[in-house]
Parts: C-alpha cells; sequence; structure tokens
C-alpha cells in the first residue's frame, strides 16, 4: 500500500500541470482520512467528539467513491467495497439485507458496518435524536468508529486496483517460496484488517 500511494503520489503531485492534484480524490480522501484519524482528548472526549470523527471518516469514503461525475452516495461506497479482494469468508458472504437504489439487495459484512456508520453520520450531523452511546458502542464494547480504518484500508486499496498479480510455479519448492516469501507478507496486514472488521461486526450466535 506504502509503495502504490507514493508512486500515486509523485504521478500527480509532480506533474508540470498546474495544482494537478486539487481534484485528486484518493489525495483528497487520505486527507480527510488524516483529520479523522486524530482522536479527541480521552479525559474530556464526549459522544459529540465521536460523532465528528465518524462525519469526517464517512466523507473520507464518499470522496473515495465519487463517480468524477453527478453525486456520490452510499451505494457507490457499498460498490467499492465490493471491488476489494476480500479472503477472509466471513467477509464475502452476503448475509445483510440493506437498502439499496431500488429497495433492497443482499451485501457483505464490510457493507453493512459502512452502513452502521453512515446511519450514525447522518444523526449527528443532520441532527437526528440518537440513543447516546448505543449508538457508538456495538454490544461486545467496540467503538463504532474504530471500525471505520481498517474498513477504509480496504476501500483504498479497492480505488487503487491494489492487488496482487498471481503466479503459480510449476515446481513445489518455488511454489512454497513464492507462497511464503510473496503472498503471504503481500496479504498479511490485509488479513488483521479484515479480522478487525469481523470483530466489528461478529455474527450472531445461532
Amino acid at each position: 500500500m506504502f509503495r502504490a500511494l507514493a508512486q500515486h503520489w509523485g504521478k500527480v503531485c509532480l506533474s508540470q500541470r498546474k495544482r494537478p492534484h486539487a481534484n485528486d480524490k484518493i489525495l483528497r480522501s487520505l486527507n480527510m482520512a488524516y483529520h479523522a484519524c486524530k482522536l479527541p482528548s480521552l479525559q474530556d472526549a464526549g459522544i459529540f467528539d465521536y460523532g465528528r470523527l465518524v462525519a469526517l471518516w464517512v466523507s473520507a469514503f464518499e470522496i473515495l467513491a465519487h463517480p468524477g461525475m453527478g453525486r456520490v452516495n452510499r451505494w457507490a461506497v457499498y460498490d467499492l467495497l465490493d471491488r476489494a479482494e476480500w479472503r477472509n469468508k466471513k467477509n464475502q458472504g452476503r448475509y445483510f439485507r440493506l437498502k439499496d437504489r431500488k429497495g433492497y439487495s443482499m451485501r457483505a459484512r464490510p457493507c453493512r458496518v459502512y452502513e452502521r456508520l453512515y446511519g450514525m453520520r447522518n444523526d449527528f450531523i443532520h441532527g437526528n435524536p440518537f440513543d447516546q452511546m448505543s449508538r457508538v458502542f456495538a454490544t461486545d464494547g467496540i467503538i463504532l468508529h474504530k471500525a471505520a480504518a481498517p474498513l477504509y484500508r480496504m476501500a483504498l486499496a479497492a480505488a487503487m486496483e491494489l492487488r496482487l498479480e498471481r503466479k503459480e510455479p510449476d515446481d513445489l519448492n518455488e511454489y512454497v517460496k513464492y507462497h511464503f516469501l510473496t503472498v503471504e507478507p503481500f496479504y498479511r496486514f490485509q488479513a488483521e484488517m479484515e479480522d478487525a472488521i469481523v470483530r466489528a461486526l461478529p455474527p450472531r450466535k445461532r
């Protein structure tokens, strides 16, 4: 991810054109995410502080998913998340019924997590009534806004089309070497991100 971002920054910001980065959605989104990462003071932080952070995160997602023309909405973010290369099976299955452009559609867990962030943002920004801390904390005590960062990392990878160009060596020794020296390091950090998303919305016990 770092190498991909460094290459993108060089391509956009070192261009000879005048201020070519002004409308670059990757850099604009990253700037919003940077401010969303600034946690409030632990001693005087209130529920409104967390609501503001969620609003910044949702803006970062919307900038990233903007089609370039027209307006962006939560369904554009859903589509962006769907394009990510999810490897955790708990993030792959479409088990959640979410409101769509024309009724409802079945979506995967990452879209459900974003829907919760989106709803919380609307309550805070639009002045809608909300049930104090129950909207911020999940039933297991996880603060909802903490799920935004790993979810954003996956959305960023989807927007930048960051994927490993897979190759399957015929020789067994070469295959094992390729798997442990290339595939595993490439996806190790992503595995942590996906696990965090699962913990933010644990599967319901039957």
